[in-house]
Protein backbone atom coordinates (compact mmCIF):
# COMPACT_ATOMS: atom_id res chain seq x y z
CA UNK A 1 0.00 0.00 0.00
CA UNK A 2 1.84 3.74 -1.07
CA UNK A 3 1.70 6.07 1.82
CA UNK A 4 3.64 9.20 1.95
CA UNK A 5 3.89 11.81 5.26
CA UNK A 6 1.00 14.43 5.68
CA UNK A 7 2.63 18.33 4.33
CA UNK A 8 -0.15 19.13 5.70
CA UNK A 9 -0.57 18.26 9.63
CA UNK A 10 2.92 16.69 9.42
CA UNK A 11 1.80 13.12 10.56
CA UNK A 12 4.32 10.67 9.56
CA UNK A 13 3.52 8.08 6.85
CA UNK A 14 -0.56 8.96 7.11
CA UNK A 15 -1.42 9.65 3.21
CA UNK A 16 -2.69 6.80 1.51
CA UNK A 17 -3.25 7.04 -2.34
CA UNK A 18 -6.79 6.76 -3.89
CA UNK A 19 -8.01 6.30 -7.34
CA UNK A 20 -11.55 7.07 -9.20
CA UNK A 21 -12.99 8.82 -6.29
CA UNK A 22 -15.55 11.48 -7.38
CA UNK A 23 -15.80 15.54 -6.17
CA UNK A 24 -18.17 18.25 -6.65
CA UNK A 25 -16.90 21.86 -7.17
CA UNK A 26 -19.64 24.42 -6.04
CA UNK A 27 -19.70 28.09 -6.36
CA UNK A 28 -22.75 29.56 -5.54
CA UNK A 29 -25.45 28.57 -7.00
CA UNK A 30 -23.47 26.47 -9.28
CA UNK A 31 -22.10 22.79 -9.33
CA UNK A 32 -19.76 20.39 -11.24
CA UNK A 33 -18.77 16.86 -10.78
CA UNK A 34 -15.45 15.53 -11.61
CA UNK A 35 -15.28 11.90 -11.80
CA UNK A 36 -12.57 9.91 -11.29
CA UNK A 37 -9.47 11.75 -9.70
CA UNK A 38 -7.45 10.32 -8.23
CA UNK A 39 -4.68 11.62 -4.93
CA UNK A 40 -3.55 10.84 -1.64
CA UNK A 41 -5.59 11.69 1.85
CA UNK A 42 -4.41 11.99 4.95
CA UNK A 43 -6.06 9.77 7.92
CA UNK A 44 -4.99 12.39 10.21
CA UNK A 45 -6.38 15.34 9.12
CA UNK A 46 -8.44 14.47 5.65
CA UNK A 47 -6.11 16.45 3.82
CA UNK A 48 -6.19 15.89 0.01
CA UNK A 49 -3.42 16.32 -2.66
CA UNK A 50 -4.75 15.57 -5.81
CA UNK A 51 -2.79 13.90 -8.71
CA UNK A 52 -1.42 16.23 -11.45
CA UNK A 53 -3.66 15.45 -14.03
CA UNK A 54 -6.82 15.50 -11.47
CA UNK A 55 -5.90 18.41 -10.20
CA UNK A 56 -6.03 19.98 -13.59
CA UNK A 57 -9.15 18.91 -14.51
CA UNK A 58 -10.66 19.77 -11.11
CA UNK A 59 -8.90 23.00 -11.62
CA UNK A 60 -10.43 23.72 -14.95
CA UNK A 61 -13.77 22.47 -13.56
CA UNK A 62 -13.54 25.04 -11.11
CA UNK A 63 -13.14 27.87 -13.78
CA UNK A 64 -15.84 27.22 -16.14
CA UNK A 65 -17.87 27.46 -12.89
CA UNK A 66 -16.43 30.91 -12.35
CA UNK A 67 -16.88 31.95 -16.32
CA UNK A 68 -20.53 30.36 -15.99
CA UNK A 69 -21.77 32.98 -13.08
CA UNK A 70 -19.64 35.88 -14.64
CA UNK A 71 -22.06 35.62 -17.84
CA UNK A 72 -25.02 37.78 -18.19
CA UNK A 73 -28.28 36.31 -18.06
CA UNK A 74 -29.85 35.59 -21.91
CA UNK A 75 -32.98 38.41 -21.66
CA UNK A 76 -35.22 39.26 -23.96
CA UNK A 77 -36.02 42.79 -24.26
CA UNK A 78 -39.68 44.34 -23.19
CA UNK A 79 -41.96 45.02 -25.47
Amino acid sequence: MKRQDCVSCGTNNVMHWFEGRDFEVDLKALRKSVLGLSGWQCEACSEIELAPESAQRYSDASDELIYQSRRPLDRHPLT
